[in-house]
């Protein structure tokens, strides 16, 4: 029998150190899905978004993958060129 998901995980909780990672890839992934999803509304290949951010494609394959959080600078580059606006928050835990 498998034990379900939510079950492993309440029996062994992440370390701090866990949680930290888990939520920096939880960002990546959060990140991506919007930015593919804003590419494809506007009908935009992968290389001619890396041609208006002056990046490889394969920067921006790795950026819609979710692999790692981009900076803050790539992402002004990628609303720019998507003509979109980019909000950054910071929050109350538990809000």
């Amino acid at each position: 029998m498998t034990t379900p998901w939510a079950e492993i995980k309440r029996r062994r909780p992440l370390s701090k150190q866990g949680r930290r990672e888990y939520q920096l890839t939880r960002l990546g992934i959060d990140i991506a899905d919007q930015v593919r999803a804003l590419r494809a509304t506007r009908r935009i290949s992968q290389g001619k978004l890396a041609e208006r951010i002056g990046a490889s494609q394969l920067t921006v394959v790795r950026l819609e993958s979710g692999e790692k959080v981009p900076s803050l600078r790539m992402l002004a580059n990628v609303a720019e060129a998507l003509d979109a606006d980019l909000t950054v928050r910071v929050t109350a835990r538990g809000s």
